[in-house]
């Protein structure tokens, strides 16, 4: 798990029995983890999720956010990046 994420309580509950039934996440799949990278690739890309935002925004009521609460990426990591 990266160093800046505690997401012990979210990888416990995400894993439960009854959480995973309730998601109609079928058992054979393997139990999730917070940095499970089997088949995982990723693509920085400048635009970021600018795209997502302008595709949408005359179709649909959104707040366009960006704050403390987030453990990955916190505000200052935000103000960096913009």
């Amino acid at each position: 798990m990266p160093p800046c994420v505690d997401g012990e309580s979210t990888i416990s509950y995400l894993n439960q029995e009854d959480v995973r039934a309730a998601l109609h996440i079928p058992t054979s799949y393997k139990a999730w983890d917070m940095c499970n990278s089997d088949s995982f690739s990723y693509n920085v890309l400048e635009i970021g999720s600018q795209w997502i935002y302008e595709a949408l925004k005359n179709q649909y009521r959104m707040l366009h956010f960006t704050g403390d609460v987030d453990g990955a990426v916190p505000s200052a990591g935000t103000y960096a990046w913009i």
